[in-house]
């Protein structure tokens, strides 16, 4: 978790977000043009969510890329370092720390944009949406996009073909995986129905619910898939 931390990826990632809640979401122009920012309690959240999947997936595919590269270069003397955990239980570690490093800085994220929500004018809010968003919407991208990445990365030893599968997978998910057969490849969700009203509240919400929980459990399964057995 501190080398995460440290790594200038994950900063990037911060700033990225940082920028974006205060500079994409805020409708600073209010026009009638862009209504359609803040029509709906859902309206800023869900544009926010939309942006973290795609921008959290892409660092964590070069991250990960980063992690492994640097262990490839390792000095010879590691072989020689003694740690009281097999190497499943490292790995297991490096999934882990990845999950809740991102998750926290999602976390904060999606609890400035209720804040936020909240200071505007004139712009409906509910945080149960924020919170659903968050646990059903961003929660499953980063398990799929970590345990895939994790699992390719062990599968495919070069780094630098993995920076190149990996990203391509993202390019094709989010340009022509949204639409076929209601998105149902889409590992991030875009079409789906999740839009909140508070007149008529969620519309198909256990369809949502049940496409977000099977990319949950193909990324648990993927890096299960991807631990040593030893």
């Amino acid at each position: 978790s501190k080398l995460i931390r440290r790594n200038w990826l994950f900063r990037l990632f911060i700033l990225g977000v940082a920028l974006y809640a205060t500079v994409g979401l805020i409708p600073w122009n209010s026009s009638l043009s862009s209504w359609w920012k803040v029509a709906l309690a859902s309206s800023i959240p869900l544009r926010g969510m939309y942006f973290l999947n795609i921008f959290q997936s892409l660092v964590i595919i070069f991250l990960t890329g980063d992690i492994a590269r640097k262990r490839k270069k390792a000095d010879s003397r590691e072989c020689l370092s003694i740690r009281p955990a097999s190497n499943g239980k490292h790995f297991l570690g490096e999934f882990l720390s990845l999950l809740i490093q991102f998750f926290i800085v999602d976390t904060l994220y999606m609890l400035s944009l209720a804040f936020l929500n909240l200071l505007l004018p004139d712009i409906p809010s509910n945080i149960f949406a924020n919170m659903l968003y968050l646990f059903t919407g961003i929660l499953p991208t980063l398990v799929f996009i970590t345990g895939l990445s994790l699992f390719v990365n062990r599968l495919v030893k070069n780094p630098f073909v993995n920076w190149l599968i990996l990203p391509a997978f993202l390019y094709i998910s989010c340009r022509y995986l949204t639409v076929p057969y209601w998105g149902i490849f889409d590992f991030q969700g875009h079409l789906l129905p999740i839009a909140y009203s508070n007149i008529a509240g969620y519309t198909h919400l256990s369809d949502y619910l049940l496409h977000r929980s099977i990319y949950f459990l193909a990324g648990i399964s993927l890096l299960l898939f991807a631990t040593p057995l030893s």
